[in-house]
């Protein structure tokens, strides 16, 4: 097993302009997401000023998949970002632009398409975090 470097963040701008989300998520090949165990994490420096942002590596346990999703939202409700699929190995297996809630691939095989959606289902869930600190 090798080691993916994660960041879980949910940040915002001095001004509430801009926020920024990133989350990782374990998926398991039969169903179901959880999310990875905050004590193996240490706070770290978000993007923008105020709220939490965590960092460190983890190891994705056999028979499931790591997804990993960052997204910015701007002005006028506009969302940028990418979603990441990485398989047991810690090899990349899909990668997809997200932008104003439409997804393209850019990279990898497009069968994974249906975790990535999964992930942004569960994106809300970033904010279990905050009870960690």
């Amino acid at each position: 097993m090798s080691k993916i470097s994660i960041r879980i963040e949910h940040t915002r701008s001095r001004t509430g302009r801009h926020h920024r989300m990133a989350l990782a998520l374990v998926i398991n090949l039969r169903g179901g997401a959880s999310l990875p165990d905050p004590r193996e994490l240490k706070p770290c420096r978000g993007t923008y000023v105020k709220g939490f942002a965590y960092c460190g590596e983890y190891s994705v346990p056999k028979g499931c998949m790591l997804a990993y999703i960052y997204v910015t939202y701007g002005l006028r409700g506009r969302c940028k970002g990418s979603v990441s699929i990485f398989d047991e190995n810690g090899y990349e297996v899909l990668k997809l632009k997200y932008i104003n809630n439409k997804m393209r691939v850019v990279s990898g095989d497009s069968r994974y398409t249906s975790y990535a959606l999964m992930a942004l289902n569960n994106i809300y869930r970033v904010d279990e975090y905050e009870r960690h600190r």
